[in-house]
């Protein structure tokens, strides 16, 4: 990826992950002109052995979409190999290790997307175009609710998208950050509270695992002169006819966000434009500061670009 490459020039990317991913991603890459799929892997061996091949080597990049125990070996072979990498979010909980990382492939000039596919839902899409735009003023109120059960996690990182977003709607990392919530055998609550430079909040809950419920998820922004509201009831579909009677059936929102992330990543290599990943950076930081809020139930703040407890 050091070498210059002509703009016109097919790009190969190779897919890592599990099937149904694998599925999303070809439908999502039917959709960008210059790229050939070339197939996919799973195992980072299996992946460094590949690129040691006369196919590998003709192999442009990699997109890993794989369980977070098991990105931080596909990094290290994409680096090894000089192939520029799509790696979903997060690569490390440590802010530090993904700055080291990033500087790494910046210095070798290969291209390194950690992608935070939150931000480029449509919803989220639409609402930051409104922010930039004016239309809604100086954001000062943002409510997240999140009700997950489908994942069976107690972990205070599945927070980690949402709390991105709002730094992301903001435009800056809070000044505080307070925590609370409880965990129990059944499932898990969390509510995070910001608070922010302009004197604007967000607060963020996020339920897990509590049966009997369907998912759910809501965004409200309140600007000085305007406000947004998005969720996720669009995606639910009444069905009658059958056997069982009326029932709801959640779908998704297609490959509308994977899409997009992967234009963006086709674009930086195709440009050859330097990656910069402090967004991810800045979202590690905040989800490790809620998790330390949380297990001291005490406000964590900002100071000298570090969190510390109040």
């Amino acid at each position: 990826m050091a070498d210059s490459r002509s703009t016109t020039e097919v790009l190969r990317l190779v897919h890592a992950g599990a099937p149904p991913e694998f599925e999303a991603f070809t439908r999502a890459l039917a959709h960008i002109d210059g790229v050939q799929n070339t197939g996919s892997t799973y195992e980072a061996d299996a992946f460094d052995a590949m690129c040691s091949t006369p196919f590998g080597q003709q192999i442009d990049a990699v997109v890993a979409q794989l369980p977070f125990t098991m990105r931080k070996s596909f990094v290290g072979v994409a680096f090894d190999h000089k192939k520029a990498l799509f790696v979903t979010s997060p690569i490390s909980r440590d802010a530090e290790k993904i700055g080291e990382v990033d500087r790494r492939f910046r210095e070798a000039g290969i291209p390194l997307l950690i992608a935070q596919s939150q931000r480029y839902t449509p919803a989220a899409q639409t609402i930051k175009s409104a922010v930039d735009s004016g239309k809604l003023g100086v954001p000062g109120l943002l409510r997240i609710h999140r009700w997950d059960n489908t994942s069976t996690g107690d972990d205070i990182w599945q927070l980690q998208p949402d709390l991105d977003l709002a730094r992301w709607l903001f435009g800056a990392m809070p000044l505080s950050i307070y925590t609370t919530g409880q965990q129990t055998d059944d499932g898990a609550y969390h509510q995070v509270h910001l608070g922010f430079p302009n004197g604007g909040m967000a607060l963020i809950d996020h339920a897990v695992g509590f049966q009997g419920s369907s998912d759910y998820y809501s965004l409200s922004l309140i600007g000085s002169t305007g406000a947004a509201y998005a969720d996720d009831h669009h995606n639910q579909q009444l069905l009658f006819g059958d056997e069982e009677g009326p029932r709801s059936l959640r779908t998704g929102q297609g490959d509308v966000a994977l899409t997009l992330l992967l234009r963006e990543f086709v674009k930086c290599i195709a440009d050859q434009v330097p990656t910069d990943n402090a967004q991810e950076r800045d979202a590690v930081s905040l989800t490790a500061a809620a998790l330390l809020s949380f297990e001291n139930r005490r406000p964590a703040q900002l100071r000298e670009g570090q969190y510390d407890l109040a």
